[in-house]
């Protein structure tokens, strides 16, 4: 009996053993490399739709190619929004004109949730390489048809196209609103010599309520430190109910901007009720506000017809 015992024991350690090994073989650093039959610019593309999934980004650039990383999956490589999570990185290499490297490393090597990320890549990947109109229908389709047709992304091509159009929208009483809003500068920018301040919002604001956004923004410098510039910020600032920010420049407008709802929030005759533990993440396009994530409810003012996330 005590022989079996230690047989059977030397078996489970010999196949944790040789399991550790294949690991080892699959990860390269932590890391669990694939090739993809696509272009740079198109990987890039499908890594940068992708990469509206989690919140922090920060670059790093590598020989041939660069790493992103994002700090909020967890080990199991599913999405935390707003919770703590696990480091998340992904790095493209071109080897080719039509063949790239893409590595995804999730906490110190999970093999699974890195073999789970791969698989996300790969389903975006398949909508990106079709043509556009196939596309969107695709895109539509993953997103369980959830299409806010009133709110929808304005013309013209984003403003910044080095900084992904990212934001949360948050409703606070007027009473709980600070006077002044402090924005970290991160440079200067050259202002739009065709900028035009945005239109007046037909929806009615709440007398009790304003709507906050975090996230990327540009404001003009004063007259008196010069004509012609600007900064890019990175705060708080406020946005009316048609999502036009109340001064300066935000490209959480225009299409493929991301939008974290927290709590309730009422624009374009919706109300959304977010969960505040898995809230609510919408995408702008050209069709509609498209839903991507999370839980909780939006009610169409109008019809009072009411959306459960998700279905």
């Amino acid at each position: 009996m005590i022989a079996t015992v230690g047989a059977l024991v030397i078996l489970l350690v010999s196949i944790s053993f040789a399991e550790a090994q294949k690991n080892e073989a699959e990860l390269k650093d932590g890391f669990l490399e694939k090739d993809y039959t696509a272009s740079f610019s198109l990987a890039d593309k499908v890594e940068f739709e992708f990469s509206k999934r989690w919140l922090s980004i920060q670059i790093t650039k590598i020989p041939n190619g660069y790493i992103r990383l994002y700090g909020v999956g967890d080990d199991k490589g599913e999405f935390q929004m707003g919770q703590k999570g696990g480091l998340v990185q992904l790095r493209l290499v071109s080897k080719a004109d039509n063949l790239v490297t893409v590595g995804i490393k999730v906490g110190d090597g999970n093999l699974a949730a890195s073999q789970k990320m791969h698989k996300r890549f790969q389903e975006i990947l398949k909508v990106f390489s079709k043509p556009a109109g196939e596309q969107a229908q695709s895109e539509n389709k993953l997103m369980d048809g959830k299409v806010l047709g009133r709110i929808i992304a304005e013309p013209g091509d984003l403003y910044d196209q080095q900084n992904s159009p990212k934001c949360s929208l948050t409703s606070i009483r007027v009473s709980e609103l600070p006077s002044k809003f402090s924005s970290e500068i991160q440079n200067l920018i050259n202002w739009p010599k065709n900028y035009e301040p945005p239109k007046p919002c037909p929806y009615s604001e709440d007398e009790k309520e304003r709507i906050v956004a975090d996230g990327m923004f540009y404001t003009k410098v004063p007259s008196s430190a010069g004509e012609g510039g600007g900064f890019r910020c990175v705060g708080k600032f406020l946005v009316s109910k048609c999502l036009s920010p109340v001064d300066g420049i935000w490209d959480g407008k225009k299409d493929g901007a991301i939008h974290t709802i927290i709590g309730r929030l009422t624009m374009f005759d919706y109300e959304f009720q977010s969960d505040k533990a898995n809230p609510l993440i919408f995408k702008l396009t050209k069709t509609g506000y498209l839903y991507v994530q999370g839980t909780g409810t939006t009610i169409d003012l109008k019809t009072g017809q009411k959306y459960t996330y998700p279905k």
